[in-house]
């Protein structure tokens, strides 16, 4: 997940999603955003992690993270509507590689 870490921060000014697809995918990106800073937007728990952890799980893994440094770490299980939003869609594939859609 080096290559995910190394997108997100020469992307720091820029908003986009990146979509994971089960447990290990998204720890490995939450681990990532929060030792990079960055906030989980609702806080409906102690600490971010915690409120993402919940949200997370609720979805078996499965969904998008809006990364955005000024408005923070958001969720939604549905990359449709991240494509009505963004037209930059990070997504970590089954065999770890990364795959940007940027149609």
């Amino acid at each position: 997940m080096k290559n995910l870490r190394s997108i997100i921060e020469k992307n720091l000014g820029k908003e986009f999603v990146v979509m994971t697809h089960n447990k290990d995918e998204y720890e490995a990106f939450r681990d990532i955003v929060l030792d990079m800073g960055f906030d989980y937007v609702i806080k409906t728990c102690d600490s971010d992690k915690e409120a993402m952890d919940s949200i997370a799980e609720e979805c078996n893994y499965v969904g998008g993270w809006r990364v955005s440094k000024s408005r923070g770490i958001a969720f939604n299980e549905s990359q449709s509507h991240w494509e009505e939003y963004y037209k930059d869609i990070l997504e970590v594939r089954e065999d770890g590689k990364l795959h940007f859609t940027d149609e």
